[in-house]
């Protein structure tokens, strides 16, 4: 099937059951936007947030989020984060693996590293359906 719309797409995520997503350096509003949608919408459930605890609980607040629907986990740098991540995936305790606040080259470089291509086509069809919760709302 090709998807040629962003309608399509929603349709084929929501066709999915829903994922566990751990978001690197989770640290941005954008990205905690699009998470708060995926998981209203039932396209995510308990997702993990790896980075800097406090910035993310006072952006969840902001956004009019309570915490308690979100695993936060600290982590010092991007790195770090990335390696909790990438461990949470591995052990089963997640199923989606997204970048945050993470420099890209950073982040895909431990991506490809951990082997975990297995996973790069949902991860793939859940970002393009988060990037386009955010252009619609």
């Amino acid at each position: 099937m090709t998807i040629k719309s962003f309608c399509q797409l929603e349709k084929v995520v929501q066709r999915l059951k829903p994922s566990r997503i751990v978001v690197v350096s989770a640290e941005d509003e954008k990205v905690l936007t699009g998470i708060k949608l995926a998981l209203k919408k039932g396209i995510i459930y308990d997702p993990i947030l790896v980075g800097d605890s406090k910035k993310i609980k006072k952006i969840l607040l902001n956004l009019g989020e309570g915490i308690k629907d979100y695993q936060i986990i600290n982590a010092s740098t991007p790195f770090d984060a990335a390696q909790i991540a990438i461990k949470l995936i591995k052990d089963g305790d997640a199923h989606i693996l997204a970048k945050g606040k993470i420099k890209s080259n950073i982040f895909l470089k431990l991506f490809w590293i951990r082997n975990m291509v297995s996973k790069f086509t949902h991860f793939f069809l859940i970002l393009l359906f988060l990037k386009w919760l955010l252009i619609i709302n």
